[in-house]
């Protein structure tokens, strides 16, 4: 046995295996260059945060001293303010109670007239219920009138065209079979008299076929008695030519034969051929005349169908017409049944509305009669606006009264840069508008005399003339309030600026005060 070896030999290294070794050492240094990288970078992230939180906590502490300082300057400027607002709220407070006492007071009023005013809105709704209600049976009762009026002319048109319809049918299907039983008469005549002379055709070449034939014998036994002597005569002269004669004798007697047969049978068709020409004219003229009997029969009868189809599309177009005109005058009816509701369901609405913004006089007294002349009452806030204008040196504003008995449109006043464009913009723009949204001039107010229909609708533009008077005044008195407040606001602000030194205060704190 060989020698066991002491140990392993030594690996000898390739120059892939080298390169290899050489590349993974090359990453491993990559990766502990990266990690001490992320190292570095985590260690001055660390610093950094630490710097931005002290950055943070000396702000916060520069800002509670700053804080302390500016509360305690604010808490003096404050303590001021205060006073002068206390006072100015403890007066608030004693004008806001008696405007308390004196809305309890005009709520007990205003339940008190809501009560009359409801009793007597629920008079007119039953009323004008009732109206609509009569209406609306007196305009169903007159369709169904109508309705059953073209029901009637309808179906007894109807009956009528359909009783024609059916005698015209009548009349056609017994023309029909009177025509078909002359055919049937008429083939049958023809087929008897076909038969009856084919019979007579047949007796009579049968008779003709007996006479030939009996005297046709009697020639050929002469001619044969004949034959036969001349043949004696001749076979006692030739024997060798009585051989040929015989042989030609019965050729001949053979054609002979023939002949006398086809001429037989050519005679017969002559004579069959011009009887059936003959009967055939007579036949081609006699169903010459029928067929043209039938023909203008069938024109008649073409011409009356088509006369009674016309008539009949033309009933039936017309039905049709009359019927879709109903639909039509239906609908319109309905529609304006429906614009009549929309429009009282309108006015209702608007009267509503107006109620709210009724004055004290016409919520005890909600409906005048059309012979009353309605007063127009005076409103404070008019009478300021009246002696506002005098003292400005404007021309004075028109009255009510003057309103009501012309157009409620005047131009607007000019007026100065103090007042501002939203006063010059709705000053005075009374153009009054009617229920249906039109522009249009304000009704009257008084009515005259009318119906019973008109009362609710004079009622009603009196109360919209007012209301117009009365927004005008309101927006008039809205607009120097806002001219009242914005010189306040300016006196606020100067003041203000003279108790801080010359600070100015922002609109924030403006609006707070306010």
């Amino acid at each position: 046995m060989a020698p066991k070896k002491s140990g392993k030999a030594k690996k000898v290294e390739t120059a892939e295996e080298k390169e290899e070794r050489l590349r993974l050492e090359a990453i491993e240094a990559a990766e502990h260059g990266a990690k001490l990288e992320k190292a570095t970078a985590a260690r001055l992230s660390e610093r950094r945060a630490r710097e931005q939180e002290y950055a943070h906590l000396n702000a916060l502490k520069i800002q509670n001293q700053w804080r302390s300082i500016m509360r305690q300057a604010k808490t003096e400027v404050l303590r001021k303010e205060i006073e002068v607002l206390s006072q100015t709220h403890e007066r608030t407070i004693n004008c806001k109670d008696a405007i308390i006492e004196a809305l309890n007071h005009d709520l007990d009023d205003a339940e008190e007239q809501f009560q009359t005013a409801q009793r007597g809105h629920i008079q007119v709704m039953d009323r004008l219920e009732s109206l609509h209600a009569q209406r609306m049976m007196e305009e169903q009762q007159r369709f169904r009138t109508c309705l059953t009026d073209m029901e009637v002319e309808f179906d007894a048109e109807r009956a009528e065209i359909q009783a024609t319809q059916a005698r015209g049918r009548k009349e056609a299907n017994d023309i029909f079979e009177a025509m078909q039983r002359d055919c049937e008469e008429l083939e049958n005549e023809a087929l008897q008299e076909f038969e009856t002379a084919r019979e007579e055709l047949r007796n009579r070449a049968s008779e003709e076929y007996n006479v030939l034939k009996i005297q046709l014998e009697g020639q050929i036994e002469e001619l044969e008695r004949t034959i036969e002597a001349a043949h004696q005569t001749y076979l006692s002269g030739s024997g060798a030519r009585m051989q040929t004669f015989q042989a030609a004798m019965q050729r001949d007697s053979d054609a002979a034969a023939d002949i006398k047969s086809r001429g037989r049978r050519l005679t017969h068709l002559q004579d069959s051929l011009g009887e059936w020409r003959t009967k055939l004219a007579a036949d081609r003229k006699e169903w010459e005349d029928r067929n043209r009997a039938l023909r203008a029969e069938r024109d008649r009868l073409s011409a009356s169908h088509r006369g009674l189809k016309a008539t009949l599309e033309r009933q039936r177009a017309q039905q049709a017409e009359r019927l879709r005109q109903i639909s039509i005058d239906s609908d319109t009816r309905e529609k304006d049944l429906k614009e009549q509701l929309s429009k009282a369901e309108r006015l209702l609405k608007l009267g509503e509305l107006c109620r709210k913004l009724e004055r004290e006089r016409e919520k005890v007294l909600p409906f005048h009669t059309l012979d009353e002349a309605v007063p127009t009452p005076a409103l404070p806030s008019y009478q300021a606006v009246q002696a506002s204008r005098k003292a400005a040196g404007k021309p004075p504003l028109p009255s009510s009264h003057s309103l009501n008995d012309k157009p409620m449109k005047t131009e607007a006043t000019p007026r100065g840069p103090a007042e501002g464009s939203s006063l010059a913009e709705d000053d005075w723009k009374l153009q009054a508008y009617r229920p249906d949204g039109q522009h249009a001039q304000p009704a009257p107010s008084s009515v005259g005399p009318g119906t019973a229909e008109d009362e609710p609708l004079g009622s009603f533009f009196k109360r919209f003339n007012m209301v117009l008077l009365d927004k005008a005044s309101i927006d008039r008195q809205k607009a120097q309030l806002q001219r009242e407040n914005k010189e306040l606001s300016q006196a606020l602000q100067q003041h203000a600026l003279q108790a801080r030194g010359g600070a100015a205060w922002d609109s924030h704190c403006i609006n707070r005060l306010h």
